[in-house]
């Protein structure tokens, strides 16, 4: 994995990417028991289920950063920004919540190792924080479904330009 530090030229882009990349490359694809599964299952929204590229549940959603503008430092010549990232877990309700929920136990362990608070920190993104919600059971084109988010709020310190 490539990591380019975030600045205030690339603050949504580069969190997003870094974020997207640490899942990609550490959690495993249930389906091939692999990390960096060749497997599309990695998305930027909820994907058509009714195309021949969707591959089947279960998923996981990397959603658009959001920023809230932090405070002016160093004699206003940097700014401590703080994104945040929402990363959905999705599973068909086959075998009840356990693949909804080793999916997440695994989501959050790799959220929480110390090689990948490193990851972050070289990306210049530090002290994660990590949340998630309930779970939500839904039906999605005649699938039951089950979604758990998680929302991964972390600071930056960028330069200003």
């Amino acid at each position: 994995m490539i990591i380019m530090a975030v600045s205030s030229t690339n603050l949504y882009s580069e969190t997003w990417t870094t974020v997207r990349d640490l899942i990609e490359d550490n959690v495993t694809d249930p389906k091939t028991n692999l990390a960096s599964s060749p497997r599309k299952w990695v998305y930027t929204n909820f994907p058509d289920l009714s195309t021949r590229g969707f591959t089947g549940f279960p998923l996981i959603i990397v959603n658009p950063v959001e920023i809230t503008d932090g405070y002016l430092l160093l004699n206003d010549t940097q700014r401590e920004d703080s994104p945040l990232v929402k990363v959905e877990v999705w599973d068909e309700f086959t075998n009840g919540m356990g693949g909804l929920d080793s999916l997440s136990n695994s989501m959050i362990s790799i959220l929480r190792k110390a090689s990948s608070i490193t990851t972050l920190q070289t990306a210049n993104l530090f002290y994660p924080k990590i949340s998630s919600s309930n779970v939500v059971d839904t039906v999605v084109d005649n699938k039951r479904l089950l979604s758990r988010a998680f929302i991964v709020t972390m600071k930056t310190q960028t330069v200003l330009q």
